[in-house]
């Protein structure tokens, strides 16, 4: 899959029923895929309305360019979280993902919220109606992911959306 990756524009992998996990050979490669990866459920998304989850990381930036490019050529509604989790975040994050979104002359709800990030996500998710997720892939290394976990794990896990994770 990595291999056929470079010759297209976006991986879409299925998931099953919540409660689902990923296989360690799908983490492995969804790490150091080169091109974005459409991780569906068993619901079917119309992309009205996305939820990016920025957090100035430079892979959270390139979701960013994705959800202005949904935003300009497919009119997607788009709202955008960031969260003061502890040693993350700041007000500067939504300050540039406000002026990036003007700039392209789009409007988004800029969302701060504390809390552990991968549940206030979730809960903006539902509470927004939103029927799509974007987000910046793995951040860390492995290791330190399994000591730490990681919230993209936990999001393709109990999200019941379509998650878009961007590279």
């Amino acid at each position: 899959v990595r291999e056929l990756a470079a010759l297209i524009d976006l991986v879409v992998i299925g998931l099953g029923p919540l409660g689902r996990s990923l296989s360690t050979e799908v983490k492995a490669w969804m790490r150091h895929c080169t091109r974005p990866v459409l991780a569906a459920p068993l619901t079917i998304s119309a992309f009205q309305h996305a939820l990016l989850a920025y957090d100035g990381s430079p892979k959270s930036k390139e979701a960013l360019f994705v959800a202005a490019y949904l935003g300009e050529r497919w009119r997607t509604r788009l709202t955008v979280i960031t969260v003061n989790d502890p040693g993350h975040g700041d007000e500067a994050e939504l300050k540039y993902v406000g002026q990036y979104l003007e700039l392209h002359e789009l409007a988004a709800d800029l969302v701060r919220v504390s809390g552990h990030a991968p549940e206030q996500i979730l809960k903006a998710v539902t509470d927004r109606g939103c029927d799509v997720l974007l987000m910046g892939s793995y951040t860390y290394s492995p290791l330190v992911e399994v000591v730490r976990g990681t919230a993209v794990n936990w999001l393709l896990r109990d999200t019941p959306v379509s998650v878009l994770v961007c590279r």
